[in-house]
């Protein structure tokens, strides 16, 4: 039987999705585009719950190992994962262009 994990956006990843949109719209005026990015990038969030460590480790933030994602190479969610509980923090999602070392995990 397979390990169903609980998806849950934190503030500062729903934070970073609002920025998103804002960029979008700015560029491309198209609400349409913006929404599809949006959920481009939740289908791929919420597809963690099941086997979350099937992609990269990223980095240590305290006691806490960050894994990361890549969303059709344009933008990136960095994750933890928590077994005990079963569930899955996304703690960040940032364009790839953005220097990862800027940002805090």
């Amino acid at each position: 039987m397979d390990l169903i994990y609980k998806v849950q956006l934190s503030h500062t990843a729903e934070d970073d999705l609002s920025e998103i949109v804002e960029k979008i719209l700015n560029i491309s005026y198209s609400k349409e585009s913006a929404e599809k990015w949006v959920n481009i990038i939740l289908d791929k969030a919420y597809s963690l719950d099941r086997f979350p460590i099937r992609n990269s480790k990223t980095a240590k933030a305290g006691n806490k190992t960050i894994w990361h994602i890549n969303v059709k190479g344009k933008y990136i969610i960095y994750y933890e994962i928590d077994d005990k509980n079963q569930t899955i923090n996304i703690r960040r999602i940032i364009s790839n262009k953005r220097d990862e070392r800027s940002v805090s995990l």
